[in-house]
């Protein structure tokens, strides 16, 4: 029977990932304070701007955040004039989501940001690249997972 290892706090890579996580949620909250703007609103921003116009289904898939999450996120965002919520022509129970003219203007804004955010990193664009390609590689793996529930041993 293999020994299980023991790794140090500095090895886990999930505690990595989750201080990365937690700075990284820190530098966004610091480069859109105060605006009304939030780290979930750029994902869906980015995801519009690279797919087009996209049903809150599409839009989910795309973005990796949960439909019941995204929907009183779209609301808002409607409501700021950000992106339009049209029922769908060819099945009017689907919601299409597209972003505005002013939406565009408030991404390129958050990308000069996310660009401030990406230099710290220290990566040239091919390395970047190929660590987001790691990480998604990673996030797909541990998706598919199924650890065993530990055993909490009697006191």
């Amino acid at each position: 029977m293999s020994q299980t290892p023991k790794y140090r706090l500095a090895e886990h890579i999930c505690h990595q990932a989750y201080a990365l996580d937690r700075a990284l949620n820190r530098a966004y909250q610091t480069a859109f304070a105060s605006t009304g703007f939030t780290y979930p609103k750029y994902i869906v921003l980015l995801a519009l701007d690279e797919f087009g116009p996209l049903t809150i289904g599409a839009l989910s898939a795309h973005a990796g955040v949960e439909t019941n999450t995204l929907s009183p996120l779209l609301k808002k965002m409607a409501e700021s004039g950000i992106v339009t919520r049209t029922r769908s022509e060819a099945d009017e129970r689907q919601v299409v989501i597209a972003m505005t003219e002013f939406g565009a203007a408030v991404l390129a804004n958050a990308r000069e940001a996310a660009a401030e955010i990406y230099a710290a990193f220290g990566l040239g664009e091919k390395e970047a690249a190929e660590l987001a390609q790691t990480l998604s590689k990673l996030r797909d793996a541990v998706a598919e997972a199924k650890p065993s529930p530990i055993k909490i041993p009697p006191r």
